[in-house]
């Protein structure tokens, strides 16, 4: 049986028991911010889809925790990233522009 889930896809899971049997698409572009491909396997891109200077890339797994990441290229607002050593989860990215705002988004590694 195949939902779709809302944004908090907590509250849609909390005091069920099912088992949801499908593949949760996860929206590519949050906040200005798109990451292509999602999901992948630790390597992307991410775009800033507005006037951001990126200043920062960091990546943190679904407890929080600091991962570590390769910037392997910049060009403009497009940023190639590696994860070291992913493991099969979700990833927050969150991009920090020069002017201080931030933009965050999900990242499904397979």
């Amino acid at each position: 049986m195949d939902r779709e889930l809302p944004n908090d896809n907590k509250s849609a899971l909390q005091g069920t028991d099912e088992t949801i049997n499908s593949t949760v698409i996860i929206p590519s572009v949050i906040n200005d911010l798109l990451i292509v491909p999602n999901p992948n396997t630790g390597s992307f891109t991410v775009e800033m889809l507005n006037e951001c200077e990126v200043k920062e890339v960091l990546a943190f797994d679904a407890l929080g925790k600091r991962v570590d990441l390769i910037q392997e290229s910049r060009l403009n607002n497009k940023i190639d990233v590696s994860l070291i050593q992913p493991l099969t989860g979700i990833y927050i990215i969150k991009i920090t522009c020069a002017d201080g705002t931030t933009s965050q988004a999900r990242l499904l590694v397979k």
